[in-house]
């Protein structure tokens, strides 16, 4: 925020309430020299003025500075005027980065060469020491003259009147061909709109006005060969970035099938979002199929064994016919020789006595006696020291028993239907990452 502001002729002094202060010469807003040693906090500025030969200007501040500054007018009204992009060729074609470097470069060497010359000061008649010029611009020492401030140098006062003098004159001079370009400009303007009020048949085509075509033509050809080469200079760029934006492309977006996006109800406010997928992987997808032939061949091969246990049981059907026909001769000749048998024992009980017969039938009795005892001592053995709770968990182990006494066993096999191995496991994997990707596709499809 401006808190001071003061026109010295052709320079306004504008300070500001940070301390810092800001010269603009020859009305050119654009261009400003910014001069800040006063207090940031409490530097308020509160009056600035120059010299009679406004080669020094003194600035005051709440802090409770004063502050001398030299100040060399020409150089800075120089400085003002100067553009540093003028009578570059195709400046207006070149990259906004490029024009600001092109413009720095050509300013910095614009200073160099036109540096700020600042007349000696003699403390003792000036009322100022070498003290109070400690914080002043610095600049660089003019070149083959005495730079002793505290002499005066003929020589530099001369070199600094022709200097001047030979500034005034190029600035005329410029002044004067601006002039002249403005005065055929505004004279072109009036023949041009002369020419479009006029009557159609007095009309004249815009190639009349072309005055030498040919340097028009060579000014088009040189150009398209700079823009050709700014091209070629910026190539290089243009591929460096295209193929950055092509990796992201392939990473982030082109392996997408489906992006999010949400629907929102108008009237009750619901909404729904969908799923964000991915496409499916080589890998996943060589799985699946692999997985899904696999199971095809299963299937074939399970109809061809159908196919051949049905023609083994057709031809096991005509073998049992002939099985039975031999067995049934068989039971007929084992029945004949059982009656033959027990014929021959009926005679043979006929012709024993009554004491062999009464032997007979005591070891029969003995035989069914030692087949009870032994019966009756197993069924000892299993109740006799039985607890309530055993005999509980006994029923329940037996009516869950299954394949319990097998695995067990230390010859028991896993069968094969029920073994689990590295390329199950990754069937199972790529059949859940298979489900779950097309459960996500049927769902961002319904919606």
């Amino acid at each position: 925020m401006a808190i001071f502001s003061k026109s010295d002729g052709d320079i306004i002094t504008i300070g500001y309430d940070n301390g810092e202060i800001e010269l603009i010469v020859n009305f050119n807003f654009e261009k400003r020299m910014s001069v800040k040693y006063h207090d940031g906090h409490n530097g308020q500025i509160t009056g600035c003025t120059f010299n009679k030969d406004q080669t020094f200007f003194i600035t005051v501040g709440k802090d409770g500075l004063t502050n001398v500054h030299q100040f060399d007018k020409t150089a800075t009204f120089e400085e003002s005027l100067f553009d540093p992009l003028a009578g570059v060729e195709g400046v207006n074609f070149l990259p906004q980065e490029e024009k600001t470097q092109l413009a720095a470069k050509r300013l910095k060497d614009f200073q160099t060469e036109k540096a700020a010359i600042f007349a000696p000061i003699d403390p003792k008649e000036q009322g100022l020491d070498e003290a109070s010029l400690a914080i002043t611009i610095k600049t660089k020492d003019p070149i083959g003259v005495d730079a002793d401030p505290t002499k005066y140098s003929i020589q530099q006062s001369k070199l600094r009147t022709e200097e001047d003098h030979r500034l005034t004159l190029a600035d005329r001079k410029k002044q004067k061909v601006r002039v002249q370009i403005n005065d055929l400009r505004e004279a072109f303007n009036q023949i041009v709109k002369k020419n479009t009020n006029a009557a159609e048949h007095l009309h004249i085509t815009e190639d009349d006005f072309q005055i030498d075509p040919e340097f028009f033509s060579i000014l088009y050809e040189r150009n398209e060969s700079k823009i050709e080469e700014t091209k070629k200079e910026v190539a290089w760029g243009i591929e460096y970035h295209t193929v950055n934006l092509n990796k992201l492309k392939n990473k982030y977006y082109d392996v997408l099938e489906f992006e999010k996006f949400t629907v929102k109800g108008v009237k009750n406010g619901a909404y729904v979002t969908t799923f964000r997928v991915q496409k499916m992987s080589e890998f996943l997808q060589t799985n699946i199929e692999a997985f899904k032939q696999m199971l095809e061949n299963e299937i074939i091969g399970k109809d061809a064994d159908a196919d051949d246990e049905f023609l083994d049981d057709a031809s096991k059907d005509g073998e049992n016919v002939v099985d039975n026909e031999k067995q049934k001769e068989k039971d007929k000749a084992a029945a004949l020789a059982a009656k033959q048998k027990a014929a021959m024992q009926a005679a043979l009980n006929a012709k024993k006595t009554e004491a062999e017969k009464k032997r007979e039938q005591r070891k029969l009795e003995r035989e069914e006696r030692k087949k009870k005892i032994e019966w009756l001592e197993k069924q000892e053995a299993m109740h006799s020291a039985e607890d309530a709770e055993d005999r509980k968990e006994i029923e329940i182990a037996m009516a869950t028993f299954g394949h319990y006494n097998l695995k067990t066993s230390d010859k028991y096999t896993v069968p094969e239907n029920q073994r689990v191995n590295f390329s199950k496991k990754r069937q199972q994997m790529v059949l859940l990452e298979g489900s779950i990707h097309k459960l996500k596709v049927d769902f961002n499809q319904k919606i």
